[in-house]
């Protein structure tokens, strides 16, 4: 069967496996094993051999069939019917005495009843073989677009490359003997304009159906507006999410819907959003400040990459809570980042309470951020630590009293443990009646979309996992579009150096509201702040970076941890869209720190210099480009 996009029900379905074969003399005590996913009948020469309807829960369970005593020589037909419910029927068998083994030439039939007549098959396929959306096929591939696009791309590169070069030049510095450049400050009012024309081209030339379930969205604010109460999980498809972005939005709803279309209310309602991705500029020029504090070359590379990082960009234009758990968890980051860089600066209760309440908050815009939990205890420990060490250290050449060294800072846990309790404390007192109300009402403090206690329970291809699945990469630097049907890595590359899956939309390239050519080109254009971004994980043990050490520790647990989470999530609920990069929009500052910490080796070499900065530069502008509805 073809690639499907759409949701399936939750309902059993029936493939029927077949493999006529012939014995050149009777076989004696033949058996047969089966692994089917999730139970298989067996028939030989239309004799059942084992009925199926064993416990579904050990279908990894090798079964063993003992076939008839004695198997007469001649043509014979072995068919499995497989059922599952929630995925697609999977099968391995083999017979060593028959010399028979599932491969190419079986074939398949995908029937409601098993043995059903009338049915038509084909050539079975190998579950690892997971076939290409038909409408994937149908958008150019990124050789196409980056062609397309690549004379502008050669002309931003080129006048870059030759500024940088002269620029850094001795002839051309100014009378005051400084080159000319612009400053983290400038690139920052620079994004914000950017950023606010964008929104306001972008608020009603985005068709109202864009965005990952956009519509059930609406309808969680259309509850809120109506019934003037919160819905529970299984009211609505996706109820099942915490409701401060909703409750934010219900009473601009409640003000414009009397007064304009529906259509027109989804597209004004998408300032919220916006307001976030602004927002997150912001947290990233502070960010990088914090963690460069005396580096303006790498504050500029931090805030050009987090302003302009394309999922940042398109998850920011669509109706939904994406964007503001980000930026919630985005500020929550930056705290931790100054825990780190600088531990021994004096910071009152209240600082902590601060960062418990935007956890909080950003625990009732989605579920994610609870992830923030162990990143926060290491932060407040980190920062425990490494001011009990400083300490130490200034007083290390202090007399001994009475031959005894004195205690330096003996309250030191007990202060890190009072901020442990700020944080999490002021978190539950913000967002802990929400998840007691989930436990009252529906038995369980967290209810995740697809499982039975939302209500809606669904499926969607490919609906297993593979190792190929795990392991494979490279179909997103052919054809992005929908490309996380094929692997982890190609959903969460594609996800995040474009909008791969044109933002939860299954739609014709022509009906596309991004520049296709643009966006596609950043498959190639993105190899640059990926490999700086790789590298970044490495940077902590860089001597030049010695100040920035433990926060950029931080990003990389944060990064591995949200990973990690992703990779969870994977295999729990295989369906093509889980992997998404958007769900680690909060960890924007964290990617951005490590691509500029990855480049600061690299920044003393004045060539090296110019062509890592214009090819960052040829990125943003395509970055920016791609998602300026035309």
């Amino acid at each position: 069967m073809p690639f499907s996009l759409v949701i399936y029900t939750f309902d059993k379905r029936v493939t029927v496996f077949r493999y006529p074969f012939t014995t050149g003399a009777p076989v004696e005590h033949a058996r047969l094993t089966v692994r089917a996913f999730r139970d298989a009948a067996v028939t030989l020469d239309d004799t059942e051999i084992d009925p199926g309807e064993h416990d579904t829960d050990l279908w990894k369970r090798p079964r063993v069939i003992s076939l008839p005593s004695r198997l007469a020589a001649g043509k014979h037909l072995l068919e499995i019917a497989v059922s599952n419910q929630g995925a697609h029927p999977c099968l391995f068998a083999y017979c060593k005495e028959l010399g028979i083994r599932t491969g190419p030439e079986w074939e398949a039939a995908v029937q409601w009843r098993p043995f059903a007549q009338g049915r038509s098959f084909a050539p079975a396929i190998r579950a690892e073989d997971v076939r290409q959306p038909e409408l994937a096929g149908e958008y150019p591939s990124v050789s196409q677009s980056f062609l397309a696009v690549c004379p502008w791309l050669a002309g931003i590169f080129v006048v870059s490359l030759v500024w940088i070069l002269w620029n850094g030049s001795r002839a051309a510095r100014g009378g005051n003997g400084q080159p000319m450049y612009a400053t983290p400050k400038l690139v920052r009012w620079l994004l914000v304009a950017a950023w606010i024309v964008l929104a306001a081209n972008n608020m009603w030339r985005i068709p109202q159906e864009i965005g990952f379930d956009v519509q059930q969205h609406y309808q969680y604010v259309e509850f809120i507006a109506h019934y003037r109460a919160l819905p529970l999980a299984n009211d609505g498809w996706q109820m099942f999410q915490p409701p401060l972005f909703y409750l934010l939005a219900a009473p601009w709803y409640a003000l414009l819907i009397d007064h304009l279309s529906s259509e027109t209310v989804v597209k004004i309602l998408r300032f919220l959003p916006l307001l976030c991705g602004l927002a997150q500029i912001e947290i990233v020029y502070r960010a990088a400040r914090a963690v460069f504090p005396d580096k303006e070359d790498l504050q500029t590379i931090t805030l050009t990459v987090g302003g302009l990082l394309p999922m940042q960009i398109y998850i920011s234009q669509i109706f939904g809570n994406e964007p503001l758990a980000g930026c919630l968890t985005a500020a929550v980051v930056l705290m931790c980042f100054g825990l780190l860089v600088d531990p021994a600066k004096p910071r009152r209760p209240r600082f902590f309470i601060l960062m418990g309440v935007l956890w909080g908050l950003a625990a009732l815009a989605k579920l994610t951020p609870l992830l923030l939990g162990p990143l926060i205890v290491a932060a407040i420990v980190g920062q425990v630590l490494l001011a009990t060490r400083r300490l130490e250290a200034s007083d290390f050449s202090a007399p001994k009293q009475n031959g005894v060294k004195p205690v330096t800072n003996p309250g030191a846990w007990q202060t890190g443990l009072a901020r442990l309790c700020c944080v999490f404390g002021a978190c539950a007192l913000t967002s802990g009646w929400y998840f007691l109300r989930n436990w009252t009402y529906l038995g369980k403090p967290i209810i995740f979309g697809g499982e039975a206690d939302s209500g809606f329970v669904w499926w969607q291809d490919p609906s297993y996992r593979t190792w190929r699945q795990l392991t494979s990469f490279g179909t997103s630097l052919v054809r992005p579009v929908y490309s996380g049907a094929w692997s982890l890595w190609d959903s969460l590359y594609s996800s995040m150096w474009m909008d791969g899956f044109i933002s939860g939309s299954t739609l014709a390239p022509g009906n596309v509201p991004w520049n296709l050519h643009w966006m596609e080109a950043g498959a190639f254009l993105a190899f640059v702040p990926m490999g700086l971004l790789l590298a970044g994980v490495f940077s902590p043990w860089q001597k030049e970076l010695r100040a920035s050490r433990y926060a950029l520790f931080f990003a990389v647990a944060a990064i591995a941890l949200y990973l990690a989470a992703i990779v969870d999530l994977y295999v729990r609920l295989p369906i093509y869209s889980t992997a998404k990069a958007t769900y680690t929009v909060g960890l924007v500052p964290c990617y951005a720190v490590l691509v500029a910490a990855g480049a600061a080796p690299l920044m003393r070499y004045r060539l090296l210099r110019a062509l890592i900065i214009s090819a960052l530069i040829c990125w943003a502008v395509a970055a920016y480009a791609a998602y300026f509805a035309l």
